[in-house]
C-alpha cells in the first residue's frame, strides 16, 4: 500500500510570462535556483519540436532532513498554458503546472501534485506524519516560487500551498488545464 497525497501550490508573479515560462521549462537549471532540489540528471532528451518525453531524475532534500529520489517524465506541453508530468520512484504519480498570464501583467502559476510515497516508513507513518509531510512540501514549494521568480527576473507577489485531504472532494483528481 502507498500513502497518497494531493498538493496544490499557487503562485502569482509580476513579470514577463515568457521569461517565467522559459525558466519553468528549463528543468535542467532548477537546482541553481531551487534550494531543495539537490541534484537533477537528464535520463532522456525531449522531442526537439515539442519538448515532450524528457525524463529527469530528481533528488530532493526536505526541510525535515529526509531525501527522495524520483524520475519525472514530461508527458504534455501547451506553450504558456501547461506542463504535465508523470513521476516514478520514491514519488509515484503525476503533476500539472498550469500557467495563466493575466491582463494586469501578472502571471498565475498553479502546480497540482498527485503522488504516492512508496517508501515503507513513509506509508507506515502517514496516518500521524501527514501534517509534517505537508509542511515539508509547503516549504519546498514556497522556495520553488521564490527561486522561479528570481530565475525569471520576476517578483513573487504571492504563494499559497494547500493539501487536499484524503476523502475530500477532488482528492487525487487532476483539475482541467
Amino acid at each position: 500500500m502507498v500513502a497518497q497525497y494531493h498538493f496544490v501550490s499557487e503562485f502569482t508573479f509580476d513579470g514577463d510570462a515568457e521569461l517565467i515560462w522559459a525558466a519553468l521549462n528549463d528543468v535542467a537549471t532548477w537546482p541553481s535556483w531551487w534550494s531543495w532540489l539537490k541534484r537533477i540528471e537528464r535520463l532522456r532528451d525531449a522531442d526537439p519540436l515539442t519538448n515532450v518525453g524528457a525524463i529527469f531524475r530528481n533528488t530532493v532534500r526536505a526541510p525535515a532532513g529526509y531525501g527522495l529520489t524520483y524520475d519525472t517524465e514530461i508527458t504534455a506541453i501547451d506553450h504558456l498554458r501547461r506542463i504535465d508530468l508523470d513521476s516514478r520512484g520514491e514519488l509515484e504519480g503525476r503533476g500539472r503546472f498550469v500557467m495563466r498570464p493575466q491582463a494586469d501583467g501578472t502571471t498565475d502559476l498553479g502546480f497540482h501534485w498527485l503522488v504516492g510515497t512508496p517508501k515503507a516508513w513513509m506509508t507506515l507513518l502517514a496516518p500521524i506524519a501527514r501534517p509534517a509531510f505537508s509542511w515539508n512540501h509547503d516549504h519546498m514549494m514556497t522556495a520553488f516560487g521564490t527561486g522561479l521568480a528570481r530565475a525569471a527576473g520576476a517578483d513573487l507577489r504571492s504563494a499559497r500551498n494547500t493539501t487536499v485531504a484524503p476523502g475530500a472532494p477532488g482528492f487525487q483528481v487532476m483539475p482541467d488545464p
